[in-house]
């Protein structure tokens, strides 16, 4: 029982510590270009070319109020969670139709 309690308690620590990571570190998570779009992940950045982006969508997690951006490409799939960003996915899904219609 006590190796569940170390194993949860260590989980909790860890899915609160990397979200205020970001907050305090005030790090950009999406940034929109004109030609690419950049994913801050893990304090490293990934770039995508909007010309090789196939597909795009905004989820919302069933039984909860987590929205995803999902970003497909020929090579990867990005998940990311954007609940917590400044702008709601209405917003972000705007941005997304702009920036990829250029």
């Amino acid at each position: 029982m006590k190796i569940v309690y170390v194993f949860l308690t260590a989980s909790l620590l860890y899915s609160i510590y990397i979200p205020t990571k970001k907050f305090v570190k005030n790090e950009p998570v999406l940034t929109f270009r004109k030609s690419e779009i950049e994913i801050n992940e893990k304090g490293k950045p990934v770039s995508f070319l909007w010309l090789q982006i196939i597909d795009w969508k905004i989820e919302k997690e069933e039984d909860s109020s987590t929205y995803y951006l999902t970003i497909e490409t020929a090579d990867t799939k990005k998940r990311i969670n954007i609940s917590w960003l400044d702008k709601g996915p209405s917003e972000i899904e705007e941005l997304l139709r702009t920036y990829k219609t250029r």
